[in-house]
């Protein structure tokens, strides 16, 4: 009997191909969702056409991702009066009034809405939320630009949204 051997670098290849075949980077549309924001308004994806979305999903509970909310402020600065930019976070929490408090206790500007438990709207399955914080630029037109942005921490990201706001 042969034995069975696969080399790193063939496993590493497969695993690479696998990653590609499932990310959303190449999205043509976003798919639109209508989710209630922070006040009880229906907000609509596609009530921001014509802006660039940098939308980030996030829970309360997710030490991650509120590293990443705290980093946003600065991204935020660097991009202050820039009103074809919008900041919309999509909470997956189940417990509104934790979200709410989060909100308010980290003074987090943006659009905020509401997926409890991220399947209300789909939020999870319509943009291939594997893990928590997710991040995706939404062009002017409604397109997925980068369905796995890049983090507020990365200094990179600054020239991905100026790029996308170029358009």
């Amino acid at each position: 009997m042969k034995a069975f051997s696969i080399s790193i670098l063939t496993i590493a290849a497969l695993f690479l191909s696998l990653s590609l075949g499932l990310s959303n980077k190449k999205l043509p549309v976003a798919p639109d969702f209508t989710l209630k924001d922070i006040d009880g308004k229906q907000v609509s994806l596609k009530d921001f056409r014509g802006k660039v979305v940098y939308m980030d999903v996030w829970a309360s509970w997710c030490a991650p991702c509120i590293a990443e909310i705290n980093k946003a402020k600065k991204l935020k600065e660097h991009f202050k009066g820039e009103d074809e930019l919008v900041f919309l976070y999509v909470s997956i929490d189940k417990d509104e009034a934790r979200w709410k408090e989060m909100v308010k206790k980290k003074d987090i500007k943006g659009i905020h809405l509401l997926s409890k438990g991220g399947e209300e709207a789909g939020i999870v399955q319509k943009y291939n939320v594997p893990a928590i914080p997710k991040f995706v630029i939404i062009d002017r037109e409604g397109n997925v630009a980068d369905g796995d942005a890049k983090w507020p921490s990365d200094p990179e990201l600054v020239d991905d949204i100026t790029k996308a706001l170029a358009k």
